[in-house]
Formats: C-alpha cells, structure tokens, sequence
C-alpha cells in the first residue's frame, strides 16, 4: 500500500499505529532523515518522541538500514546520559519508526547560541557527561560518528546531558574483534565536516577515537563559542582537520587551567592513538557522572524535609506562646480581666493556641525520632538522615550528582551547599526553641531580683533573631549561586500544543461515557480559564482592599472615641451638680418677650467672647454698640477683691456702710454698660448663641465632628460673683427690691446657659453661677432679716447636697462592652437630662457608628436613632440649634482629606479608605477614618 508523501498523511497513520496504546501531540520537529513526533503514554502517565523515517527514504534499503541500525545502537546501551529507546514499529506502508525517551530542553547548539561560552566549571561537567555517554556507547561497540552540539540535548527535568542521533553510528558485533561493520562503501566519508576526524574526512577506519576528535571540537565551542580552526566553509573545515593546528585555547579563554586545556588539546591530535579514551575523559571531568542517584536514600523517603517541617510547627507554637508569656509578664498591672478585655482574650487564646501546637510538635518529634532510629539500625549514618531531613526542596540527590541547576557548581561549592543546607535547618530549629529555656531561666533569675521582664523579652526574642538571620544567611548563599540558572531554567511541556491529544482522549471519552449525562462542558475557551484566574484573584484583591480598611478603621475609630470620651464627662457628681441647680428654677426671673433669641445670644457673645478662632466657623462681628466689659480695671479690682471668701462678705459690708473710696468703687462698677447685656440675657425668654455668632448655615467644608468655639464661661461666672458687690451697693443706698433683683438675674443667667447651651461646659458654668446667684440672695435675706426665706434657701441647698451624697460621686459607668454605648444612649434619650449634657453627648453618639464595623458597612444601629429623633424634637428651639444639630448628624463625606491630614500615613490610610468606600459605595467609611485621624 502506498500513500501520499506528506507529513500530514505521515501523522495520521502514525496515530493509527500508535492507537490505543500512545496518544500522538503533534510534529515538533524534521530533518534529513525524517520527523518527530510528541505522543503521550496514558498508562506510565509521560511524553516520548517518535522519530519516522522520512517517506521518501522508506524505499531506499541503505536509508533503512541506517534508520533500524539507530534504534538498536541506542537500545543496547542503557546509560542516563544517552537518549533511551523503548520500542520500535512500522506504518502500514512499511515505515518504521521508533519511540524513544522525550528529552525537554533544548540542544547544546541553540544553548551556546543563546548565551554564548560557557563558564569553565560548567563546560567540564558537559564535556565529563558527554565522555560518560560515550564510554558506554563504546564498551557496547558503537562508534556515534556524529558528535555535535546539535546533537547533545539538555534535559530542563534532570538537568543531564543526553546524547542522540545514532543514526550514522557504527557498530562492531559483540563476535567481532576486528573491522567494525560499516555502512558506508570504501572510500567514502560520512558525518558533519566541522566535527569530523581526520580519519573520518579520509574515509579510512573509525574507532571509538574518532568520537574523541569530535568531542574535542565541541569543547572548544562550549569555552570559546567557536571551533578550534576559525573554519566558515565546509571545504575550509576538511582542510584544517587534515593539516591545521588547533589555536591555543588558553589565550582565547584566560581562566581555562592548563590540565584541562592540555586534555582538550590530546582530543584533537591528528594521531587517533594519541587521544584519550571516552572513560578517561568521563574520570578526569564527571566522576560518577554515569550513576543514577537515588533520593531520597531508601528507608528514610518520610524523614525528608523533616526538619523544616518540625521548625514550623514549633516556630508557629513558640510566636503565639511567647505572646500570651511575655506580654503579661511586660504589662503587669495594667493587664485587665479576662472577660472585660478583648486584648487580655486574645492574649490568652494565644496562649492557649500556643500550647495545642507545641503539643503536635513533641508528638511529631517522637515519630520523627522513631524514623530516625530506624534509619540508623538499616544502616545510614546520622550525617546522611541529617541531610535527608533538612532538604526541604527535594533536591539533594541532584545537588550531589551536580545536575540540573547545580550542574555549573564544582564539588567544592556543592559540598558547601549541602553542609549550608544543614546549618540552615539546624539554625532554624534552634530558633524556634531556644526561647524556652532562656524563658524559663529568666523567671528564675527575676525571683533572685538579678533581671526584669524587659530583659526576659530581649533574651527571648533576641536569641531567636539572631538564629534566624543566620540561617537566611546560609540560605541567601544557595540562592546567589544558583538564582540566575533557577531563574533561566523553563520547563516545556507545559507549553506544548497538546491539542491534538486533548481531541483525541475526549474521542475515547464519548465513547466510554455513553449513558452518563454530565459530559465535556461547553465553556472550553481558554479566556474562560483567564477570566476565572482574574476573578479569583479579584476577588481577593478586593476583600483585601474593603476588609482591611474596614478592620483598621473599627480599630482607629475605637481608639479616637475613647480619645474623645474622657472619664471627667461620665462623672456622675458632675451631672449631679446641673440637676442640682433645678431645684432653684423658680427663683428665675419672668421673661421680657420684646428680647428676641438672637439678642440675647448676641449679649452672651459679647460677655463671654469666644475660644480661639475657627476658619472653619465662618463668625458674625460683635455689635459696636456695646461697650466692652472687662480688661484691666475688671481683672485688678473685681478679679482680685471679688475672688474666693471676699464675694460672700461684701453684701454683710453693706448693712455695716462703705467707706468713701469703697462706695466710689462701687458706684463705678454698678454704671458699667456691660449690665445691660447681662440683664438682656436674664430676662430673655430664649437665646440663639449660634445664629448670634455665625453664619448660617454652616459650610460644607465643617466636619459634623467639629464643635464651634466654646464661649469663655470663665468671664460671665466673674460678673456673677461681681453681681453680689453691686447688690451691696444696692442694698447700701436702701434700694432693696433692686438689690433682689441684680441677684435674680445671676440665677436666670445661669439656668439660661443651662437651657441654651450646647456643651458641658455650658452646663456646669450656668449650674455653678446659679449656685452663686442663691448663695449670694440668701445672705441678701439674712443682712434684711429675711430669716425664713434665707432658711428656706438653706434647706434647699443642704437637701441637694443630702441627694448628691446618697447617689455617690465620681462613679462612672462601666467602659466595657456595650454599656459605654449604653450609657451614651441613655443620657441623649432621657428628657430630664440638662439639655447641654444632651447636646454634649449628642456629638459622641453620632461618632459612636464610626467605633465598628457592622454600622460602618450597614449604618447606625435603631438604638441610636431612636436617640436622635428624641433629642431632635426635645433640644430645638431656634434657627442656630438646628444648625448645630444638623451639623452634627452631617454625612461623613469623604470630601478633600488631605487639607486636613497631614503626613504621609494618615493620608495612606484615608486614601485605602476611600478606595475600600467606593466598592462598597459607602461614604461612612472613609468619613469615619477622615473623622479619627
């Protein structure tokens, strides 16, 4: 039967000869002689190549000959530097083929093509292998009389040199002692004329030297990237092989040792006995080079990598141990219970987690032990268990044989790297446990007094380091040596067109599967496998950039509310004192309904002033129309004379009568203008500080975080204790009713500042000037001989004082857990709070969503809410109140940060933030690390 000649008639009947037993992937390869193929073999699981005679030489018997000639040269010799043949077959047509072992790398040609000479240490082990090879080849009789780089193959899985293309090799029967049979008429010379042998260009009888001749060529390739005559044409390379000395290859490469040059320089004597032998060569460049190693030794395959794994295990067990031990032992005092503190948990379940991995580690230990003691008994020696068990890569077995990577590196540098291999094992092992003993040591000393826990620390730790940076150092050696052919070093199977052989099992497939519904699929595109990957890693990316933000900013936000939320706020006796200063509300003066809000905020304004000034705050100017209260005169007479035990005496001073200069002075301050601001906020049915002092409303570009400057109380509680010098001189020039009234506008200032306050602050100085305000009226009643209502007055006071000690003072509530949040909750929520203790803790209940993560993704809780609207509708009453409050419930918006972060990290984490905010199309999250930092 004969067939069209083409490769593709040529595949397809070679898949059919090859079925069911091989898989053929596709051609990779053709030449002179014919074609390679890629098949797989299903049942050993492994890629061959198959090489077919080109059909065109099918017919010719010499082409034949040779063609068989190769697969049984190849197959009598058994050596791992030799390219295996396994079987041998005929297409239909009578074309044979052979299957021989798949080698992945490419040719020691396109290898010094790609980087040119090659280092010393590493020509001589390919030259020693190549020896090797042919050692073999000649004690079986085979002459190969084609060696070449094109013909020398580099294996990227083993890292060894394989020798292929026997086709043109001669053959001396085992029977035969003389003549090695031929395939060539007399006369006539056969092979690659820049690698051929004198011998060989005159057609005269080949011996295993003239496979030396040629070896001898390609070692000069591999150290100079050229051959030994300067040839460029196949007549010129005759002409030297016959006449020509070689150059002298020390002055074209320098660092090449005389030894070795003079063992390349035997190879290409003209006189074949003057050359060394194959063995010879193979001895003197790659000792053992013809032995396959097995590794791991038998008896000890589970000890590998034993000990890094140990070091993990114990490394992971120790961190987490030494966390619960020395972080308590640092802290002391400062630790706090178990189960009011989250960090004192995790501390403790570090501890505990601690403990369950050093546990597998000892019980892993005993079984390692065992192995090793088992190994010993079969009879390895401990330095070789040792090797096998710090060999976390696999890889000893050729690190010694000096293949693969390591086949560049001398004995010398192998050997350093194994015994570097141990003490990095050795080094890390010790690291995990040296803190131990140094641990248990150092609570001994601390008990003689002889050391401190900081010590402890630094022993532990300290120790640990410095192992550990001794064994990274034994490991950055390996990987100097040997990273730039790791890195160079490309495995090519992956990247073989195994389309065919896909096609092919999915053929068998359908036929095996008939009945079974669930088939191929039908996504089998390969942007589907990259969308997928995409995805995956997406997704990762993605949680990475929320739930990181997310984490850091519950932990930043916790820190600031507890920042924000001192235990002064939360003192009960300072609440206390506020509601203290209801039980005089009605001694408060009736209102004028002709002083509107803003007027009487306007007067607060001016008596008080502000705190430093706010760009943020856009302000309103003071009214000129009323003179300033204060300055020098007032700090140095009502600062000085007024201050402390001198304020309760002067209205007892006045029934007694001033002196001139006393009567003087007090006339003075009585006809200060400031009066009339503080009577306006005395008699004011309400007052608007916020629509009195700002514009309105308040621009975007105000966190709803930020109050507006605090007014300085200090000043108004100074003309309340200066409204009693002015009852004095009242009650001194019998204006009796006058003298009531002065001190009933200090009360109906302070309950004003309590009622329209938006502060604490507010708070306390209204309640203390309304104090003030009853102390001074009750000794107004008692210098008038209004006893019973001084005494009623009193027991007022003492009852307050009675209930404020019953209750306790400076109790504050529980910090831990959900009762911080409580509290909060229930002092915005409860109407018979002081309104400025409401609006205080208003601001920190809405930074409180800003504390976890759940309202940060979801929004504030109903709790708090519900708080809000109570407070809306309690706290309201003018135009600047609900500016203030919707300032305070503002959206955090991302808005512009970096104004107002400076420095490199805070701007970091508020960028994550907003990153982290845009994929969950949240404004809370960013607005809230923007608000902490």
């Amino acid at each position: 039967m004969r067939h069209e000649a083409t490769g593709d008639s040529v595949e397809e009947r070679l898949s059919q000869a090859l079925a069911p037993s091989y898989q053929l992937v596709s051609k990779i390869g053709e030449g002179g002689m014919g074609s390679v193929f890629l098949a797989r073999d299903p049942i050993l699981k492994r890629m061959i190549a198959i090489k077919v005679l080109a059909p065109a030489l099918a017919q010719d018997p010499e082409s034949r000959t040779r063609f068989e000639r190769e697969a049984q040269a190849v197959a009598a010799v058994a050596h791992p530097n030799i390219v295996s043949i396994f079987s041998v077959g005929e297409l239909d047509d009578g074309t044979p083929y052979f299957l021989m072992q798949y080698v992945s790398g490419k040719s020691l040609e396109q290898r010094i093509q790609d980087e040119g000479p090659l280092q010393i240490d590493e020509a001589k082990h390919i030259i020693g292998q190549i020896g090797s090879a042919l050692t073999a080849a000649h004690k079986a009789g085979i002459v190969h009389r084609d060696i070449k780089p094109a013909n020398v193959l580099l294996d990227d899985d083993s890292g060894r040199i394989l020798v292929s293309d026997f086709g043109i090799s001669a053959v001396t029967p085992k029977n035969a002692s003389g003549d090695l049979t031929k395939l060539t008429q007399a006369g006539m010379s056969i092979g690659t004329p820049a690698y051929m042998s004198p011998e060989q260009i005159a057609a005269e009888e080949v011996t295993d030297r003239t496979d030396i001749y040629s070896l001898g060529v390609v070692a000069y390739e591999l150290l100079t990237g050229d051959g030994p005559y300067g040839i460029s044409t196949p007549q010129e390379a005759i002409a030297a092989h016959l006449r020509d000395t070689p150059k002298v290859l020390s002055e074209l490469r320098e660092d090449v040792e005389p030894e070795f040059e003079q063992l390349i320089t035997s190879c290409l004597s003209k006189d074949p006995d003057q050359r060394p032998a194959a063995s010879e060569i193979a001895q003197r460049l790659a000792p053992g080079g013809s032995t396959l190693l097995e590794w791991p030794p038998p008896g000890i395959g589970e000890l590998l990598g034993a000990i890094p794994r140990l070091s993990r295990l114990i490394g992971s067990g120790t961190v987490l141990f030494l966390v619960a031990a020395l972080v308590p032992l640092i802290a002391g005092p400062l630790m706090s219970s178990v189960f009011t503190s989250f960090l004192t948990l995790a501390i403790t379940l570090s501890g505990v987690a601690g403990v369950i991995l050093l546990v597998a580690a000892a019980r892993a230990s005993l079984t390692i032990a065992k192995s090793f003691r088992r190994g010993l008994r079969n009879g390895h020696g401990f330095l070789m268990i040792l090797e096998v068990m710090a060999d976390k890569r696999g890889d000893t077995g050729p690190l010694i044989a000096g293949m693969r990577e390591y086949a560049r590196l001398d004995a010398e540098k192998r050997s350093a790297l194994r015994q570097g291999r141990v003490l990095r094992s050795a080094a890390m092992l010790l690291a995990t446990i040296s803190p131990f003993p140094l641990l248990v040591a150092g609570v001994w000393l601390a008990a003689a007094g002889a050391t401190d826990p900081f010590s402890i620390t630094v022993a532990c730790v300290g120790s640990s380091s410095l192992l550990v940076l001794l064994a990274l150092n034994w490991g950055r050696k390996e990987f100097k040596e040997v990273r730039e052919v790791r890195k160079a070093t490309k495995r090519s199977e992956g990247h073989t067109d195994q389309k065919p052989l896909v096609e092919r099992w999915y053929d068998s497939f359908e036929t095996v599967r008939t009945g079974q519904a669930f088939g191929r699929g039908f996504w089998n595109r390969p942007t589907f496998a990259w969308w997928g990957g995409f995805s995956v890693v997406f997704a990762t990316l993605a949680a990475m950039v929320v739930l990181i933000p997310l984490s850091v900013a519950s932990t930043i936000g916790s820190v600031y509310f507890e920042k924000e939320n001192p235990r002064l706020y939360f003192r009960t006796d300072l609440r206390q004192r506020i509601r203290g200063a209801e039980a005089y509300r009605w001694l408060e003066l009736t209102p004028d309904s002709t002083i509107t809000a803003i007027e009487a905020g306007e007067a607060a304004y001016f008596l008080a002033g502000a705190s430093t000034p706010d760009d943020g705050f856009p302000s309103l100017p003071v009214p000129d129309r009323l003179s300033p209260f204060g300055g020098e005169w007032f700090t140095s007479y009502v600062g000085r004379a007024l201050r402390g035990a001198h304020q309760f005496q002067v209205i007892d001073s006045a029934v007694v009568g001033f002196s001139i200069a006393e009567t003087e002075w007090l006339r003075h301050l009585v006809e200060q203008p400031a009066w009339e601001a503080y009577a306006t906020i005395a008699r004011a049915p309400t007052m608007d500080m916020a629509s009195a002092r700002f514009v309105l409303p308040f621009p975007a570009s105000v966190s709803g975080s930020r109050s507006p400057p605090f007014m300085r109380i200090y000043t108004i509680y100074e003309m309340a204790s200066a409204g009693a010098a002015r009852s004095a001189y009242l009650l001194s020039t019998d204006q009796y009713e006058e003298a009531e009234r002065v001190l009933l506008e200090t009360v109906s200032v302070g309950f004003h500042l309590m009622d329209y306050g938006t502060n604490l602050f507010d708070g306390l100085g209204g309640a203390g000037i309304v104090n003030t305000g009853v102390r001074h009226l009750q000794d107004l009643y008692e210098a008038t001989g209004r006893g019973s209502e001084a005494r009623f007055l009193q027991a007022k006071q003492d009852s307050v004082e009675a209930f404020n000690e019953l209750i306790g003072t400076r109790v504050t509530p529980d910090r831990t857990g959900g009762a911080f949040r409580r509290e909060i909750v229930r002092l915005v929520s409860d109407p018979t709070q002081s309104p400025t203790i409401r609006w205080e803790y208003l601001r920190y209940l809405t930074i409180t969503p800003c504390t976890n993560v759940r309202e940060m993704v979801f929004g504030p809780g109903p709790d708090i809410m519900n708080a809000i609207e109570a407070a809306r509708r309690d706290l309201i009453e003018s135009p600047g109140h609900e500016a203030l409050f919707d300032l305070m419930l503002r959206p955090l918006e991302p808005g512009n940060g970096s104004n107002l972060l400076p420095g490199f990290l805070p701007q970091l984490a508020y960028g994550a933030s907003r990153v982290a905010g845009f994929f969950l199309m949240n404004e809370r999250l960013p607005g809230c690390v923007r608000l902490a930092l």
